[in-house]
């Protein structure tokens, strides 16, 4: 079952429009907010006491329930969570209690650090020698006197989000891969205590699945939007991660992008008046609510990117800036354009429960010292890059840079031209189609599930200790080799063959299949001009069927746009279009 987590706003009548505007179901799931901007009252010892409207939305339903967050994308603060009350939501909702959400956890420990030891916003001018003298001065006050140099804050707030300033001092300066991962190791064990092994991983940029699932996480949700580039990888390893642990996981959708960069915002407050979710004034986030509903990233990217977070194998979906983008204003609930997508994939997903499981008959196999996998490195020539090259994550440097190659080639995009303003990074057109999980070379449980075996691990070990499949064992050494190999078993395995490089993807259950494609380029969104498509950015795509007899059933798209000829599909994706037809086994 899949369950849309939407978010629960104490003192309003936010939950009553959802019900009246058909966006709450059985499966619905509930998530409240807690930051720094929470009043003590609407923090989880109280909001989620037994005998509340919250505790009564849940438990009507059994419904899947989080706290979003514990730390990250805001100041840390100090808080004491009631033990007894997890330890009752445990008992209640059993794996639905998806726990304390747990916000771009690496991305902000590098965050921090750079704040403290070095020019927050010149990442190439990034000094070793400077920081190391940093070290020997890392005080209380002098870190809480870098950060404000870096961030100031009119309140003076430290905007420390990993690590608290006293825990700063404790820290080593973070000069190889085993030092940064022995503190986020640290970090996480640590967070994972404050909550009774309770916590949600969100990861963006920076993937840490493998690390917290060898720390005891429950479940991951990674953020996906277009900040950060290639969610199929993301989505590639939880889903790998899912099957090796045998836990679901979801995805927590974020809409922040555009040009100017900002974040939409629907609801109809004057911007000195914002009244959202996390209290969040214009004064407090200038990219914020003067962006108005132009702002951030496109409704096509939204409305793609739910859909692709169901049928990749999400059992639950939650977003970071739902509330105050699904209705105008909390009186009439008139939806808004996000809130009618966000409806029609509640609609879709209660119609067809069971789209089947994603088809990946590949897999990539990473090694198992590669505990984190930096999206910024797959991508390259990112804001973020020349910084974050200066932490390698494996000690072996020309393993990780060759497992991101590999990645780069069969995930970049193949358009040429400018990636507009982020929306065509995030789910990318690639020459290949979503076939592929991520799984780890120390999971041999795993390798019969798949008809291919991608080997990132380098040299000949992994092949040595797996001589039963040798014959699925695709090296990677060669990337001219392994693409032309890639390429001739697509020709063969899927039951359709796909020419045109949209984005495409298979869902199979024991009755039928489910045929998604996407175009994912040519939609752009500025605050000054809304949302635009370039038209010369559609693509032609011929799908072949499995015979002249394969009906198809249109789930979503126009059935009349179809050309058939025998087995051969034809049709165009406009800029932003979406097609998903099913057809019999």
């Amino acid at each position: 079952m899949f369950h849309f987590v939407h978010t629960y706003i104490p003192q309003t009548n936010f939950w009553d429009g959802l019900i009246k505007r058909g966006l709450i179901n059985d499966a619905s799931g509930v998530k409240m907010i807690q930051c720094d901007t929470i009043a003590p009252e609407h923090r989880f010892n109280v909001l989620a006491s037994p005998g509340g409207r919250l505790h009564e939305i849940i438990q009507e339903a059994n419904r899947p329930f989080f706290v979003d967050r514990l730390q990250g994308g805001t100041f840390l603060y100090p808080y004491q969570y009631d033990t007894n009350l997890i330890e009752y939501y445990d008992l209640l909702l059993g794996e639905r209690f998806l726990g304390f959400q747990m916000h771009e956890w690496a991305s902000n420990l590098l965050s921090d650090y750079h704040k403290i030891v070095g020019d927050f916003h010149s990442y190439e001018n990034f000094d070793a020698s400077t920081a190391a003298a940093r070290r020997m001065e890392w005080t209380v006050s002098n870190i809480e006197q870098a950060v404000l140099s870096a961030f100031p804050d009119q309140d003076g707030r430290i905007y420390l989000e990993a690590l608290t300033a006293e825990e700063w001092t404790a820290a080593p300066l973070l000069t190889d891969s085993g030092t940064m991962i022995a503190v986020l190791r640290e970090l996480f064990r640590k967070r994972q205590a404050s909550v009774d092994g309770h916590l949600l991983a969100a990861d963006s940029c920076f993937m840490c699945s493998r690390l917290e699932y060898e720390n005891g996480l429950r479940h991951s949700m990674p953020e996906i939007g277009a900040q950060a580039p290639f969610v199929r990888v993301q989505l590639a390893l939880v889903r790998g991660m899912s099957k090796s642990r045998g836990i679901p996981f979801g995805a927590y959708q974020e809409p922040w992008g555009g040009t100017p960069f900002s974040c939409c915002y629907y609801k109809k407050d004057p911007p000195a008046q914002l009244v959202n979710e996390w209290n969040v004034t214009e004064r407090e986030n200038s990219a914020y609510g003067p962006a108005g509903e132009n702002g951030g990233s496109s409704m096509s990217l939204l409305r793609r990117i739910f859909y692709y977070a169901f049928l990749a194998g999400a059992k639950f979906l939650a977003e970071e800036w739902g509330a105050c983008n699904t209705f105008y204003d909390w009186n009439d609930f008139e939806l808004t354009p996000y809130g009618l997508i966000k409806k029609e994939l509640i609609d879709f997903a209660q119609k067809y429960p069971e789209p089947g499981d994603p088809y990946t008959p590949f897999a990539f196999v990473l090694p198992a010292e590669m505990k984190i996998v930096n999206l910024n490195q797959i991508a390259k020539g990112s804001n973020f890059y020349r910084f974050y090259e200066e932490f390698p994550l494996m000690e072996d440097q020309r393993i990780e840079q060759h497992v991101y190659d590999v990645l780069r080639m069969v995930y970049q995009r193949v358009d040429s031209r400018p990636e507009g303003h982020y929306d065509a990074r995030a789910i990318t057109n690639s020459e290949f189609g979503d076939l592929f999980d991520l799984v780890y070379e120390d999971d041999p449980g795993l390798f019969h599930r798949y008809a291919y075996l991608i080997d990132l691990t380098g040299g000949d070990a992994f092949l040595s200790r797996n001589r039963e499949h040798s014959s699925r064992i695709l090296p990677s050494g060669d990337l001219g080799r392994l693409h032309r190999e890639l390429k001739e078993r697509i020709q063969t395995l899927p039951p359709i063959q796909v020419e045109g490089s949209p984005f495409w993807m298979l869902n199979k259950s024991s009755s039928r299949w489910i045929a998604t494609f996407f175009n994912n380029e040519g939609v752009e969104r500025t605050v000054a001009t809304g949302e635009y498509t370039l038209p010369e950015a559609a693509i032609r795509v011929t799908a072949t069927l499995p015979s002249s007899h394969t009906q198809i059933h249109v789930l979503v798209g126009d059935p009349a746009s179809l050309k058939r000829d025998d087995r051969s599909l034809t049709f165009v994706l406009a800029p932003g279009d979406i097609l998903i037809f099913s057809f019999l086994n």
